[in-house]
């Protein structure tokens, strides 16, 4: 069984504020033997009173604590100037102590020693490492990895460091038993069935561009980008004095969106350097970010929901909570809000304690190893599965206790307590006065990098626009040239009428037609060739470009149709390896001497003969690849030997067939055959013009999905 008690009061004088925390966990613990506790305190207590009469009330009782920016409970809200004291009771988790003296010299032997005393005697294993490091003055990260590498992988680290209150002139001191210290490694093993969630939120906007820390050493970062660090933090926030501490680093990790926050803390003047509260490794992507008080109070609930799922195998019997003091100035007088919000996205009555701090240990939600946050809230969730083990409430968690949230108690009406009540009121009227200006600074500062961020977004937009502009231009040149590869007029040879358009989808297209007489021996004879890219734009374009010239060249030496499109699946298969591109086309020779049509198709569109005298439409179909798929393949010639005068030849590409209306509806085969039938009688210029008018009025003048190209060859009698 283990019972949880909690207990916080506020005040000035320690003994009194003490001796109300004393009282209220006495009596929720009810006469249970203690295992351990925690204890938070307000800088400006003494603190050595505060833990003589502790430890008068528990002796033996391992506790551990630390001085603290502010301080929250479920058992009194939220206080700069109180004490709260947590105390375990129970025979089924081991909870053990230990400490390490002297940070400075050296973690890995602070953390052996302090490993060492809260192992001696240990009879289970340790599931949960809560420790309270200096992280003002030390690397939380190594202190992390020298914790890590004596306890193992199997237990979970987390912690804050000890705090103060900003411009009050207090030092930041730890508690362990009846000590108050400095450089020190206090800590609490938790061990046998104890298990635990967490959640992370760092809830910072960023805002401003990406860039990389060129230069750093060790915690101190020389060089952002190709400014030095506090000319990247006056660039954006104009000239001030003080460490912008409201305005920490989104450190990026790896490329994708997650990322922890570092606050800067120091201003090195004369080198133009900031010292920031953790490391940030040389190489790292940063972004500035700001704080957005509703933000900082909705991703509580965010962070929550993914850890609430993680409590159904066990039962929670408390949680601890560090929030960053970044968190507490951006939030000013809605403080309280995130107390509030912490509560409700708990478990039902589940006793919660916290403070703020100066960097927050956890694991970051993306992997198990914990590290040093800054301007971060971390909620631990402790628990146990353990089914032997029933977790009692105690008092001051239960809803409608009248100890849950009694700051005052009864009024002391004497002269004595009147007088410190006004003393009390005066130092918060005054600390009041501190929180405005910082605000106002704050604010000042929100408004210089608003402006900043403004600026360069105008000024990024008219270089788009400019780069947008001359991309245009070039787009529309290469368009033209483009246009000029294709045939520019029609053309009459031999009885033969031939018209072609072509309509990109985009400034340039990956459609392409043409007309070649490359057979020396039947000066009638005609070839048109229509061809399609897979995709659209400069790549499909530039391929086109280079299927033309390859084409043009082979037609001009000896081969068939046939063999002519097998060579040229062979080139243009080597030079799309790789890249998913391919061409489909439609290979026609017409000899109208013989009568004959030979062709060859590979992976395109059949083409259509419309036979007026019979009112039928006779499909040239065969088989063959997409040039470009197989570098193997080969390609034969089909015959047609039907041609008579007056027949209509019609090659498309499916930018004709598919383009669509608002409904989705595609222009098909049977409104290009019935606009076919319809005009025959008209020239095969006039023809190719009535497509595309109704293809037009088919899309409604949407614009072209995809590059539209069609040719109409139409048959005259040969004059004798």
């Amino acid at each position: 069984m283990i019972r949880v008690s909690i207990a916080q009061a506020e005040g000035l004088d320690a003994a009194d504020t003490a001796a109300k925390v004393i009282q209220d966990s006495l009596a929720q613990l009810d006469g249970r033997s203690p295992s351990a506790g925690i204890l938070y305190a307000g800088a400006g207590f003494d603190h050595q009173v505060i833990l003589d009469d502790v430890n008068r009330a528990f002796p033996g009782m391992p506790l551990i604590g630390c001085t603290t920016a502010g301080t929250f409970s479920t058992a009194g809200g939220y206080s700069d100037d109180a004490i709260s004291l947590m105390v375990f009771a129970g025979d089924s988790i081991e909870i053990r102590a230990g400490l390490g003296h002297r940070l400075s010299d050296g973690y890995r032997k602070a953390a052996r020693a302090a490993l060492t005393m809260a192992n001696a005697g240990r009879r289970q294993p340790a599931r949960v490492c809560l420790t309270l490091p200096d992280l003002v003055h030390h690397a939380g990260g190594d202190i992390i990895g020298a914790l890590s590498r004596e306890l193992g992988d199997d237990c979970g680290i987390f912690g804050g460091g000890p705090a103060a209150l900003d411009g009050a002139g207090q030092t930041i001191r730890q508690f362990f038993g009846r000590e108050v210290l400095e450089d020190a490694l206090p800590l609490l093993l938790f061990c046998g069935p104890v298990d635990y969630a967490y959640f992370v939120a760092n809830s910072w906007k960023t805002i401003g561009p990406r860039e990389k820390v060129t230069e750093v050493d060790g915690r101190r970062v020389r060089r952002i980008g190709n400014r030095r660090a506090l000319d990247f933090y006056c660039h954006y926030l104009g000239r001030h004095t003080d460490p912008a501490t409201e305005f920490p680093l989104a450190v990026y990790v790896g490329d994708g969106p997650s990322f922890s926050l570092r606050g800067p803390i120091i201003y090195h003047d004369e080198e133009g350097a900031i010292t920031f509260a953790e490391a940030i490794p040389e190489g790292s992507t940063v972004q500035l970010t700001e704080a957005i008080r509703d933000q900082l109070i909705r991703d509580i609930a965010t962070s929550a929901k993914a850890v609430k799922a993680e409590l159904t195998p066990f039962e929670p019997f408390a949680a601890l909570a560090f929030s960053c003091i970044l968190r507490k100035q951006a939030l000013g007088t809605r403080t309280i809000e995130e107390v509030d919000a912490l509560e409700r996205e708990c478990p039902g009555d589940l006793p919660i304690m916290g403070f703020y701090s100066f960097g927050e240990i956890a694991p970051p939600a993306t992997d198990w190893e914990s590290i040093c946050h800054n301007a971060t809230l971390v909620t631990l969730v402790l628990g146990s599965s353990d089914a032997t083990r029933v977790v009692e409430k105690s008092a001051s968690a239960m809803p409608g206790s009248p100890l849950r949230g009694d700051k005052t108690g009864i009024p002391d009406l004497t002269h004595r307590g009147l007088e410190r009540e006004n003393e009390y009121l005066r130092m918060r009227l005054a600390r009041s006065e501190t929180y405005r200006r910082r605000l106002e600074d704050t604010k000042e500062l929100n408004a210089g990098l608003h402006r900043q961020v403004i600026q360069e977004i105008e000024t990024a937009r008219r270089k788009i626009a400019l780069k947008e502009k001359e991309s245009a231009k070039a787009l529309r040149l290469a368009g033209e040239v483009q246009k000029n590869l294709l045939p520019r007029h029609h053309l009459t040879i031999g009885g033969l009428e031939v018209a072609g358009k072509n309509l990109p989808s985009h400034a340039i297209g990956g459609d392409y037609f043409d007309y070649l007489q490359h057979d020396p021996a039947c000066s009638t004879c005609l070839s048109v060739v229509v061809g399609d890219i897979s995709g659209h734009g400069v790549d499909a374009a530039l391929l086109m470009t280079s299927a033309r010239g390859f084409l043009r060249t082979r037609v001009g030496q000896p081969g068939s149709a046939a063999e002519i499109v097998t060579d040229m699946n062979r080139y243009l298969a080597e030079d799309v390896l790789d890249s998913g591109r391919f061409m489909t086309l439609f290979f026609l020779s017409i000899d109208p001497q013989a009568h004959t049509l030979h062709w060859v198709r590979a992976g395109h569109d059949p083409a259509l003969v419309y036979r007026p005298s019979q009112d039928r439409f006779e499909i040239l179909k065969g088989e063959g690849l997409a040039l470009g798929v197989d570098r193997r393949g080969s390609y034969v010639t089909n015959v047609f030997d039907g041609l008579e005068a007056g027949q209509v030849i019609v090659i498309a590409t499916d930018g004709i067939f598919e383009a669509r209306n608002r409904h989705g509806d595609m222009f098909g085969h049977a409104r290009l055959k019935d606009t076919i039938r319809r005009y025959y009688t008209e020239s095969a210029r006039q023809i190719v013009e009535r497509v595309f008018e109704a293809v037009a009025a088919h899309v409604e003048d949407l614009p072209p999905e995809d590059d539209r190209t069609l040719v109409v060859i139409k048959h005259h009698p040969i004059p004798t």
